[in-house]
């Protein structure tokens, strides 16, 4: 037990440099969690391109951290990251004898089912439209597609942040863009055939790809023009 204990600490201490190196704001955390936010308590012009750029070094942190910690207990360790920008209300949510500085609202809802989503997804950052509307940068962003998640009332367009990749990666995400399109005009066989082909050049390994062809694979034929062009997350 100490050394997951210590473990932890070590992961903490790592990704907390990184929030803070790109000056976000720790709002708790919890378990093996951390909750970030930008913006508050100080004004950010560019809030949206800090927390991108902080979940960027998470990652590459965690890269770091996994192996050397796969060497001492034999586990794999992953993070997964969520981003949102919108309006939340913020103040101390805590009581008289600990203060507890935090933000609330939907835009904060929306990122914790971003953070879950990436498991659905197979990616390790997922950002809001709302988010990439923001960035002033050319970060590599791929679009997973419109997303209706649990708590949230509206569909959301989500999309993967991107760490270092190689040409070929680059290529099968290209082909998942194409797929997508076909998808949501209701084009499944184009769709279906633009993921084979890509899948077939470039191996079955892309999550996201297997997702988007399972869900049409389920597709009942005589139902087509009825099926809404979103996934539906419950967790």
């Amino acid at each position: 037990a100490e050394k997951t204990f210590v473990m932890i600490r070590n992961l903490m201490n790592q990704l907390t440099r990184c929030i803070l190196d790109e000056n976000g704001f720790i709002m708790g955390y919890a378990g093996d969690g951390i909750a970030a936010m930008w913006n508050a308590p100080a004004d950010q012009l560019d809030h949206a391109e800090l927390a991108c750029w902080a979940a960027i070094n998470m990652q590459r942190e965690m890269a770091k951290l996994s192996q050397f910690w796969n060497f001492i207990t034999g586990e794999v360790l992953e993070a997964r990251i969520g981003i949102s920008t919108g309006i939340a209300h913020v103040g101390n949510a805590g009581s008289r004898w600990r203060m507890n500085y935090s933000a609330l609202g939907p835009c904060v809802n929306l990122a914790s089912r971003l953070e879950g989503a990436n498991k659905f997804f197979g990616t390790s950052i997922l950002i809001s439209q709302s988010t990439k509307d923001r960035l002033f940068s050319s970060l590599e962003l791929r679009r997973i597609g419109p997303v209706l998640v649990k708590g949230v009332d509206q569909i959301e367009q989500v999309y993967e942040l991107r760490l270092d990749s190689n040409s070929n990666a680059a290529r099968c995400f290209a082909d998942y863009e194409r797929a997508l399109q076909w998808f949501e005009q209701r084009k499944y066989d184009m769709a279906s055939q633009v993921i084979d082909e890509s899948q077939t050049r470039y191996g079955d390994s892309d999550m996201a790809m297997r997702v988007l062809k399972n869900q049409i694979d389920s597709l009942d034929a005589s139902a087509y023009q009825d099926v809404p062009a979103i996934r539906l997350l419950t967790k």
